[in-house]
């Protein structure tokens, strides 16, 4: 029998979160539980695993990519628990609601419902686009829906099509992340003369700063002509919590370090050009951000490394060291004062393009000390 509690609990370390993403009986009990949505086990194809979240002692959220036969792909979020999960009225009128918006835009099939729970209720599943905490994330995955909102953001491109555009127009995850955020990508059917389009759904807090934040660094970087360039968001959707992103053209710094060339210290010293740069932004882009000092900041660090203390004790005593040690000398250091950071700022936040570098995803941008963005 699989022995669900155990393995959430930590108890068994890494081999336990081994045993329910990849042993056979927990394989058996998802595609179960899923083949329940279907009606149909047969439609259900491979299931590629992209993400993995772990809270010891609460639950293991596995993230995967379905293939469904005919049907192509749909993301899945599978919840472990160590203890039954509780059904609330309230969310079940919810649950409701969504599975009927969900079914009149015709986002339903092939699923007969979008959750479902294992026998023993250690399991939940959930299918795309249902989140209880982002209910509007139905409409958002709508094609119909997001090219009326793109026609009123003013995207002349996106504005008013005909019916066969409407029909031929992709519609995409690219994450999905029940009760956290989302990433859709809107596909024209003729990306020569319309180019893609991304959705952003966050907190409302958080999308209205991103947005906020990258409209105001867009404009100020224009207006300084300088090699670092920002993306102007399209729009902001209060009532969805999103934010309309374009497509950049380029390619990820990232990608571009790992290919065999002289010229990627030049492109190095031009990551560091340009985060100086981005500390430089006046007040008009860094008023009312919050401050995030250097104790948050290993808050922060502590919560996203918890994990490890179960799964591997020597590394998450090493870590926890490191934190302590950081927390006495900090003091010590001269202070600096708060300048606007990126609070991501990672090679897949900077994009080579052709005018230089570009820096996307602002959504954890706070005052702080500079160097947390090194």
């Amino acid at each position: 029998m699989l022995n669900v509690a155990n393995a959430v609990s930590g108890r068994e370390k890494l081999a336990g979160v081994r045993r329910l993403l990849f042993g056979v009986k927990a394989e058996r009990l998802f595609r179960q539980t899923l083949s329940a949505l279907l009606g149909n086990e047969s439609l259900v194809g491979p299931c590629h695993l992209c993400h993995v979240r772990f809270k010891p002692g609460h639950k293991l959220t596995a993230y995967y990519d379905v293939s469904v036969e005919g049907h192509g792909s749909r993301p899945v979020a599978a919840i472990w628990r160590g203890r039954p999960g509780g059904s609330r009225r309230q969310a079940q009128d919810q649950l409701f609601a969504i599975h009927a918006d969900a079914a009149a835009r015709g986002l339903l099939a092939p699923f007969r419902a979008l959750a479902a729970e294992s026998p023993e209720r250690h399991l939940q599943v959930q299918v795309a686009p249902l989140d209880l905490d982002f209910p509007q994330l139905v409409r958002v995955f709508d094609r119909r829906y997001a090219i009326e909102r793109l026609g009123a953001a003013g995207d002349a491109s996106w504005d008013a099509p005909d019916e066969s555009f409407t029909r031929r127009t992709g519609v995409r995850f690219i994450r999905y992340r029940p009760g956290l955020r989302h990433l859709v990508r809107y596909e024209p059917p003729s990306r020569g003369k319309v180019a893609p389009v991304f959705a952003k759904l966050s907190p409302p807090h958080d999308s209205a700063r991103a947005f906020r934040v990258s409209t105001a660094l867009h404009h100020w970087l224009a207006s300084e002509r300088t090699p670092v360039t920002c993306p102007r968001p399209l729009a902001f959707s209060a009532a969805d919590s999103a934010v309309l992103y374009p497509e950049v053209a380029g390619l990820p710094l990232v990608e571009r370090l790992r290919q065999p060339s002289q010229d990627a210290m030049q492109w190095v010293r031009r990551a560091g050009e340009a985060l100086s740069v981005l500390h430089r932004a006046p007040q008009s882009v860094t008023e009312g951000l919050a401050l995030h000092d250097f104790s948050s900041e290993l808050d922060v660090i502590e919560q996203a490394s918890a994990f490890l203390h179960a799964l591997l004790p020597r590394a998450g005593a090493t870590i926890r060291a490191l934190l302590e040690s950081a927390r006495e000398l900090h003091p010590m250091l001269p202070e600096e004062p708060p300048t606007g950071t990126h609070g991501d700022l990672k090679v897949e936040h900077l994009w080579v393009t052709e005018s230089g570098l570009t820096v996307i995803d602002f959504d954890t941008c706070a005052l702080s000390d500079p160097a947390l963005d090194l």
